[in-house]
């Protein structure tokens, strides 16, 4: 800890985050995952790595998320002004993503699908006249973080009010491997129920065309009100990290990845199943791994972890058009995952550190409306 930060929780963030690259790179190169961008020599080992990421990325983020959005609202009395100011620190980056980023990957992706650039600037076109996903695509998790956030912060007082009976209730339960192991369980009926849910309702609790993904709200709110727990109840350095957490995430990864991608009904529940398992499982590690190793100050991490938003924001255009030069490359699918990954992370830190040297670069790419001295990434 320094000056009141956790410095391996801003590490695990800022980790969760830049994985993000390797993930998507990966979807390149996955033989069994369609994408509009696909390399035409797939590994299946490139796509077990992105797999591997999937399969906590994301759930971890959540639990990091809510623990420090009840982190924020514990330190500061004003939950409207909190939740305001959430809005504007994700909102901004949101629209300015949607602006000035995803229209890079549409015409990507109408380059590949298409078989001239007239035909691939007609359909571009299409697209930019047309609502949907691709209008969102990677900045999803923002406007679900919103959601939450806005579910959280009127709860809060209630929250705190009964802040004993939640440590008295939750602490001790997550601290051993029987409540763990509990919870795991608790989240694959979540979201095996979610599923049975889309599909005999035959719904994919998409709103407003797809800008809203209801579903995403609902998978993600248990993690998300899970790491509020972890903070209230003071649980995060005492999840179990031991042999057995280890022995377990790894049996729920195999399971995950022979799975992965799912295909048939039935091999989507057993899949949602092993997802939870393996989240739950991976994210105790890694804040394990984080408090033993990454919890002290360091001056690459530090500008890493401050980047490591605007660096996922500005990383995808770069991703697509990586793509577009490499899919038929005559490389090896791992070195070229490889390679890939690596320029893409440089060209995303340059892109992401000249950005905010601007002030309306801070405001577009991190949300922030005060401009923040660049020295200040260094600490």
């Amino acid at each position: 800890m320094a000056g009141g930060r956790l410095l391996y929780l801003d590490s695990a963030r800022g980790l969760l985050m830049l994985l993000g690259i390797p993930y998507h790179v990966a979807l390149i190169y996955s033989p069994d995952i369609p994408r509009d961008i696909h390399a035409a020599d797939g590994s299946l080992i490139v796509q077990w790595i992105g797999g591997t990421i999937h399969a906590f990325r994301m759930p971890a983020f959540f639990i990091v998320a809510g623990f420090c959005a009840a982190l924020a609202l514990e330190r500061r009395a004003d939950g409207p002004a909190w939740l305001l100011g959430r809005c504007i620190k994700l909102g901004l980056p949101f629209f300015a993503g949607m602006v000035l980023l995803n229209p890079i990957q549409m015409y990507a992706s109408a380059l590949a699908q298409t078989a001239t650039p007239a035909a691939a600037f007609d359909a571009f076109l299409v697209m930019l006249q047309t609502p949907g996903r691709h209008w969102v695509r990677h900045l999803w998790f923002l406007p679900v973080l919103v959601m939450l956030s806005a579910g959280l912060a009127p709860a809060w007082p209630a929250l705190r009010r009964g802040r004993a009976a939640i440590r008295a209730f939750a602490g001790p339960r997550l601290r051993g491997r029987a409540g763990l192991a509990a919870l795991m369980v608790a989240l694959a009926a979540w979201q095996i129920l979610l599923l049975l849910v889309m599909r005999h309702g035959d719904t994919d609790l998409a709103l407003l065309e797809g800008f809203v993904d209801l579903r995403a709200v609902l998978y993600f709110a248990p993690y998300f009100t899970l790491g509020a727990v972890l903070q209230m109840t003071a649980g995060l350095a005492r999840l179990p990290a031991d042999r057995w957490v280890a022995a377990l995430g790894a049996a729920a990864l195999i399971a995950y990845l022979s799975l992965y991608p799912p295909g048939t009904a039935a091999v989507a529940y057993l899949f949602e199943a092993a997802s939870a398992f393996t989240a739950v499982a991976m994210f105790a590690l890694l804040i394990g791994l984080c408090r033993r190793h990454l919890d002290r100050p360091s001056r690459v991490i530090g500008v890493l972890v401050r980047l490591s938003f605007p660096i996922y924001l500005i990383h995808m255009p770069i991703v697509s058009v990586l793509g577009l030069v490499m899919k038929d490359a005559a490389l090896d699918p791992v070195l070229g995952f490889g390679i890939m990954s690596l320029v893409v992370l440089a060209l995303s830190t340059a892109v992401a550190g000249a950005a905010l040297r601007l002030r309306l670069g801070q405001a577009l790419f991190n949300g922030a409306v005060r401009a923040v001295p660049v020295r200040r990434l260094a600490r």
